[in-house]
This record gives structure tokens, C-alpha cells and sequence, in this order.
């Protein structure tokens, strides 16, 4: 299989988008933290790990260069107004 180099794109130090993954990031870390210690038979764990799934596939989104259409074919179909409807009820439960 051959491997094409790509040209990098570079993002501006206070670019939002930057900005946003890096939120994701430590967001997930958070999220992470707290499974590791929760006991995981319990049901806020299955949330959490669907919760760190759903804003891993928003940081592929938002780290992605969408003026690539290569690029955006690895990425998946993003997040619907749907799957942010259930993000919302997920963390309503763990209120």
C-alpha cells in the first residue's frame, strides 16, 4: 500500500476551532478520570463511556480539515441534531 505525504494545515494558536478540540480533550480526560474510579458495574459508566464515544467523534469532526474531501471520508457521518438530543438525556441521568 502506498503512503501520499500531505501538505499540514496549520490552525491559528487562538483559533476556535483549536480551542474547542482542546475542551473536547480535556473533557474526555475528566470523563475518563471518573470511570477509572467508579466501580464500572455500575450504569453511570456504560453513560460515561457513551458519552467519551459521542465527543470523540465531535473532536474527529472538528480537528479534521473540511476543505479535504480525502480527509472527511475517514471521518464518518458526524453528529445529528438526534445524537445530541441523547447526549443531553445522558447527562440529565447523571444529574
Amino acid at each position: 500500500m502506498a503512503i501520499r505525504a500531505r501538505p499540514l494545515s496549520l490552525v491559528a494558536s487562538g483559533s476556535p476551532r483549536l480551542n474547542a478540540y482542546g475542551q473536547l480533550d480535556e473533557l474526555n480526560s475528566f470523563i475518563g478520570l471518573l470511570r477509572a474510579e467508579l466501580p464500572s458495574a455500575l450504569e453511570q459508566d456504560e453513560l460515561l463511556q457513551e458519552i467519551q464515544e459521542r465527543l470523540f467523534t465531535c473532536g474527529t469532526h472538528i480537528a479534521t480539515d473540511t476543505t479535504d474531501p480525502e480527509l472527511l471520508k475517514y471521518c464518518g457521518s458526524g453528529l445529528s441534531e438526534e445524537d445530541i438530543h441523547h447526549l443531553e438525556q445522558m447527562v440529565d441521568k447523571l444529574d
